[in-house]
């Protein structure tokens, strides 16, 4: 009888812990106090602005993209490009490339900049 209890606890907690990794995979990537102080634009950085490197932001891949609907890939790949870009101490990202990849992964690359202008605005 403890054999049969023991089998079904098992079960159902790794059912339990199946179920958490789907609906974690399924919400969009949370922006962090650095990547909310950045704008992404697809416009030229002006003359006020030093350029810091390069930036990439995704989301999705194997397998939790499967099951993540479009727009929280978009907005994740988005949030992770602006925490990168945070981080790097940039506050401006001029947006390259936007990848989608077989519906299930969004790839986003910019140029990251420090802008002096954007900086006294806030």
């Amino acid at each position: 009888m403890k054999n049969i209890s023991t089998t079904l606890v098992a079960k159902n907690k790794s059912h339990l812990l199946f179920l958490t990794l789907i609906l974690c995979g399924c919400s969009s990537l949370p922006l962090n106090k650095e990547g909310n102080n950045v704008i992404v634009s697809t416009n030229p950085a002006t003359n006020n602005c030093k350029y810091i490197g390069e930036v990439v932001g995704s989301s999705g891949k194997e397998p939790s993209g499967f099951w993540t609907s479009n727009k929280d890939l978009t907005i994740s790949a988005m949030n992770d490009l602006r925490n990168n870009a945070g981080k790097l101490g940039a506050n401006y990202v001029q947006m390259i490339s936007v990848g989608i990849q077989e519906h299930y992964n969004v790839t986003n690359i910019g140029n990251a900049y420090h802008c002096i202008d954007i900086q006294n605005k806030k």
